[in-house]
């Protein structure tokens, strides 16, 4: 099996047993980690601090993945040298999430379902394999267990679990209440690391607003 991307770990990770998504924000949470994987390779830059960070074109994203052509063409679309929270909701849609379970179902990672209820249709998706969401698991439970640096795409991930109130739900409550504080300072970490991946969080938390609202919008309307 190839190596999963970061939006696809991202997307196995809530996706519960059952299929149904652990958080109500997946689809922001999915653009503000495909802005994040564009800052990690080269293709973005964040220029400024705080409210005054804007996100600035480094060079084309070149691929075929369907995902990606779209949240590309969303971001062009909008403008760069936009604030990343501006980003990450032009992103954001459940059109570019079933995107994204379409190509790993074509793949045989997810398996897809067709259900009908009344005059509604829709796909429902669960995971082919279980042992892929552990095996992700296990690589974050790790990464937060060490004492030394945590990979870029882990640290990516382990924020977005943060923002998105889901930590508990992938990590396991007793694992994520005892290592509470190191998934709290995840973006400290990351500023002992390269450019990019401080960008990345500093990406994320900007985001961390928007995604977190609509969460709180779904927990209310639940």
């Amino acid at each position: 099996m190839r190596d999963l991307s970061l939006s696809e770990e991202l997307l196995v990770l809530l996706t519960g047993e059952n299929g149904r998504s652990l958080s109500s924000s997946v689809d922001l949470a999915l653009a503000g980690c495909v802005l994040a994987e564009l800052l990690l390779d080269g293709h973005l830059r964040v220029e400024g601090e705080g409210r005054r960070s804007r996100v600035h074109e480094v060079k084309p994203l070149v691929t075929d993945h369907p995902f990606y052509v779209s949240a590309w063409a969303a971001m062009a679309k909008k403008g760069f040298g936009k604030k990343p929270s501006t980003l990450v909701t032009a992103v954001g849609s459940g059109k570019r999430t079933k995107l994204l379970r379409e190509a790993l179902a074509s793949e045989g990672m997810l398996q897809r379902e067709a259900r009908r209820f009344l005059f509604f249709r829709w796909n429902h998706y669960t995971l082919n394999d279980a042992a892929v969401r552990t095996g992700i698991i296990d690589e974050l439970k790790n990464a937060l267990s060490s004492d030394g640096p945590v990979d870029d795409g882990a640290a990516v991930l382990i924020a977005l679990l943060s923002v998105t109130g889901t930590a508990k739900r992938v990590l396991g409550r007793e694992f994520a209440r005892e290592h509470r504080a190191r998934i709290k300072d995840m973006a400290d970490e990351a500023g002992h690391a390269a450019e990019a991946v401080k960008q990345a969080i500093a990406a994320v938390q900007a985001s961390a607003a928007v995604i977190a609202s609509t969460a709180a919008v779904g927990a209310a309307s639940g």
